[in-house]
C-alpha cells in the first residue's frame, strides 16, 4: 500500500490535466487513507495522500480544483488537529500553501487557526535533545527554566550558570527541522497569495522569521530569511495593488529591520547557501520594490558595496576556512562559488532597472572591470559574465550607447569561445545590445550576420540557434531597412520554431508581426510555411501566454487578409486549433 501511494502521487504529478476525468475516483480512495488510524503505516499513507492533494492543487488548474478546494482544506484541518507526526504536519502546511496558490478564497474562513498552528510549530521545542559534557545531567529542565526564568532573578545564579556550562550542544531531529522549514515556506506562500486577508499576520510572521535567523540549522535560517523578505514584498504588493492603507507605517518599520539584516547575512555569514539565499532575496525585493527599496541612501550604498565585495570574493563565505584570510584562488571549483557570483551579478540588471539606465551609468563603469572575465577564466565564469552583461544592456536600454563599441567587442569575443554556453549567452547579449543601441551598430550588420549564420547548422547547439534567431529578430525590429530581408528571412523561417530558449519566442514572433504589419512582401511569401508553425505553437505547453496571445493576433490578421492561403496551408487538425483560438479571442 505504501508503494502504491507513492506511485499514485508520482502519477498525479506527471499526468497533470490528464488525470482530471478520474479525480472523483481518486479522491474517494484518498479519503480512505486520510481517515485511517494514526498507526505508523497510517501516518505514511496520510502523508502521501496529502502530498497528492497538493499536486492536484498546483497542477490541474483553478477551474478543475476549485470545486474540491474547500473539502481539501477541511481534510487538512481535520488531520492537523490530531497530527503528532512532524512529517504529516509539514505536508499539511504545504497543502494549504498549494491551495493558496490556486484557490486562496477556500482558506479565508479558516486562515487564523492554520496560521497559528504554523506559529506553534515555529515556537515548538519538540524533537530537541540537550547533550551534556561528561554525561552530566542537569538539575533542572532546560525548556522549563527558560520559560519560568524569564524576568526572574535566581537565588542560585552561579549554580544555574554552572548547569548551562555543562551543555555540550542541542540537537533537533531532522523531521522537526523540516517541519519548521516547511512552516516558514508555507507562511511565505500564504503571505504572497492571501493579499489583504494576510494583513493581520504580516508583522507576527516577520517576527518569527527574525527570531529564527540565527537558528543553528541552515534549513531554518534560509527559511527565516525568505520569510522576512517575502513578508516585505507581499506587503508592498498589497499596498500598491490592493489599495491597502499602511496607516501604521508597517512596511518602513519592517524594511528598517529586514534590509540591514539581510545585507549583513550576505556579507558576514560563512554558509554559502545562506548567502546565496540572501542575495536572491535582495534581488527579488529590488525587482518588486524598485526605487522604493533603494530610496534610502544608506541601503543603496550598502547594496552597491555588497555586490562589489561578492564579485571581488571578499565576503566571509569566500574566505579561506583555514587561515581566515581572503582567498587568493578565485578559481574555486565549488559550484556554490559560481552560483554566489551569479546571484550577485543578477542584482545589477535589477538595480539598473530600479535606478534608470542613465543614473546607473557611473556604477556600470565601476562594475564593468569586475564582470568582464579576464583571460584564462573557467567556462562558468565566462558564461556568467556574458549573461550578466547581456541583462544589464537590456535593463539600461538606450543608456548603453556610450558603451556600445566596448560591449560589441566583449560579445564578439564570447561568440568565438569554444563553449556552447558562452557562445549562446554572447549571441543573446549581442542581440540585446543591437536592440538597445538603435542605429549605432548598423554599420556592423554585415559582419554580425556573417558570424551568426555560421551557427545555423543541423548539428549545431540548438540553444545557440534559438539565440541567433532572437538576435536577428531584434535586428529586424531595430532597423529592417538595413537588412537583406529577401536573403535572411527565408533562412530565419526555416529554423523555426524555437526548441530550447522559449524566452526568445515573444521577440521572434513580434518581429514577424512587425514585418507583416508593414506588408513586407518577403514575409507574406513565407506565410504558407509560417502559418502551420504558428498554429502548432498554440498548443505547445512550453510556450507562454504572452507569446500565444501574439501568435493569435498574427493569425487573426493573416486569416482575415489571406483566408484562402491560410486554409490551403494547414491540415484539418490545425484548422480546428485555429478556429478555437480565434473563437476564444472573439468571445464566442
Amino acid at each position: 500500500q505504501w508503494y502504491q501511494r507513492r506511485v499514485r502521487g508520482a502519477v498525479s504529478n506527471a499526468a497533470e490535466e490528464a488525470i482530471v476525468p478520474f479525480l472523483g475516483q481518486v479522491m474517494e480512495h484518498l479519503k480512505v487513507y486520510l481517515t485511517a488510524p494514526d498507526t505508523e503505516d497510517g501516518i505514511r499513507l496520510k502523508t502521501q495522500a496529502i502530498d497528492t492533494l497538493s499536486v492536484f492543487a498546483r497542477k490541474i488548474g483553478k477551474e478543475t480544483f476549485s470545486p474540491m478546494a474547500a473539502e481539501c482544506v477541511q481534510l487538512g484541518i481535520a488531520n492537523l488537529s490530531s497530527a503528532d507526526d512532524p512529517d504529516l504536519r509539514r505536508c499539511i502546511y504545504s497543502l494549504f500553501a498549494a491551495i493558496s496558490s490556486t484557490c486562496p478564497e477556500a482558506l479565508y474562513p479558516c486562515l487564523d487557526p492554520i496560521v497559528k498552528k504554523m506559529f506553534e510549530t515555529l515556537d515548538s521545542t519538540e524533537g530537541m535533545t540537550t547533550e551534556y559534557k561528561n554525561d552530566k545531567m542537569p538539575r533542572f529542565d532546560l525548556d522549563d527554566s527558560i520559560e519560568e526564568g524569564k524576568g526572574e532573578e535566581s537565588d542560585d545564579e552561579d549554580e544555574v550558570l554552572g548547569d548551562y556550562e555543562n551543555i555540550e550542544g542541542i540537537t533537533v531531529e531532522n523531521g522537526y527541522l523540516e517541519e519548521k522549514g516547511d512552516a516558514l515556506a508555507s507562511l511565505c506562500e500564504l503571505a504572497d497569495n492571501m493579499a489583504t486577508h494576510f494583513v493581520p499576520y504580516y508583522e507576527e510572521t516577520f517576527g518569527y522569521g527574525l527570531k529564527l535567523v540565527d537558528y543553528t540549522a541552515p534549513l531554518v535560517r534560509r527559511g527565516s530569511i525568505l520569510c522576512m523578505t517575502h513578508v516585505c514584498v507581499a506587503l508592498h504588493k498589497v499596498i500598491n495593488e490592493n489599495n491597502f492603507q499602511d496607516e501604521t507605517a508597517m512596511l518602513p518599520k519592517l524594511l528598517a529591520v529586514c534590509v540591514p539584516l539581510v545585507f549583513d547575512v550576505a556579507r558576514s555569514d560563512k554558509d554559502r547557501e545562506i548567502v546565496c539565499c540572501a542575495l536572491e532575496c535582495i534581488n527579488e525585493m529590488l525587482k518588486e520594490m524598485k526605487g522604493g527599496l533603494i530610496a534610502e541612501e544608506e541601503y543603496f550604498d550598502s547594496l552597491v558595496e555588497l555586490v562589489k565585495d561578492v564579485l571581488q570574493h571578499k565576503t566571509a563565505c569566500q574566505k579561506d576556512s583555514e587561515d581566515d584570510s581572503f582567498c587568493d584562488d578565485v578559481e574555486d571549483d565549488s559550484e556554490l562559488t559560481t552560483v554566489l557570483v551569479d546571484f550577485a551579478g543578477s542584482i545589477l540588471p535589477s538595480l539598473a532597472t530600479a535606478m534608470g539606465g542613465q543614473k546607473f551609468i557611473p556604477y556600470f563603469k565601476n562594475f564593468l572591470p569586475l564582470i568582464v572575465p579576464k583571460e584564462g577564466r573557467k567556462r562558468s565564469e565566462r558564461s556568467l559574465a556574458a549573461g550578466t552583461l547581456a541583462e544589464i544592456c537590456q535593463a539600461m536600454k538606450e543608456s548603453i550607447i556610450p558603451f556600445a563599441e566596448n560591449m560589441y567587442s566583449v560579445f564578439m569575443r564570447g561568440i568565438k569561445d569554444n563553449s556552447d554556453e558562452v557562445i549562446s549567452n554572447s549571441v543573446f547579449g549581442l542581440g540585446v545590445l543591437i536592440e538597445s543601441s538603435g542605429p549605432t551598430l548598423t554599420p556592423k550588420y554585415p559582419e554580425i550576420l556573417g558570424i551568426l549564420s555560421s551557427f545555423l547548422k543541423p548539428d549545431g547547439d540548438r540553444r545557440t540557434v534559438d539565440n541567433v534567431l532572437g538576435a536577428v529578430a531584434r535586428m529586424i525590429q531595430t532597423n529592417p531597412t538595413s537588412l537583406p530581408l529577401d536573403t535572411i528571412f527565408p533562412t530565419f523561417v526555416k529554423w523555426l520554431p524555437l526548441q530550447e530558449d522559449y524566452e526568445e519566442n515573444i521577440t521572434v514572433y513580434s518581429s514577424i508581426y512587425s514585418l507583416l504589419s508593414s506588408n513586407c512582401q518577403v514575409a507574406i511569401e513565407q506565410l504558407p510555411t509560417l502559418i502551420p508553425i504558428m498554429i502548432t505553437q498554440l498548443t505547445n505547453k512550453k510556450v507562454d501566454d504572452e507569446t500565444k496571445a501574439k501568435l493569435t493576433e498574427i493569425l487573426q490578421g493573416v486569416t482575415s487578409q489571406y483566408q484562402d492561403l491560410t486554409l490551403k496551408s494547414i491540415t484539418p487538425d490545425q484548422a480546428e486549433i485555429l478556429k478555437q483560438a480565434l473563437a476564444h479571442v472573439n468571445g464566442s
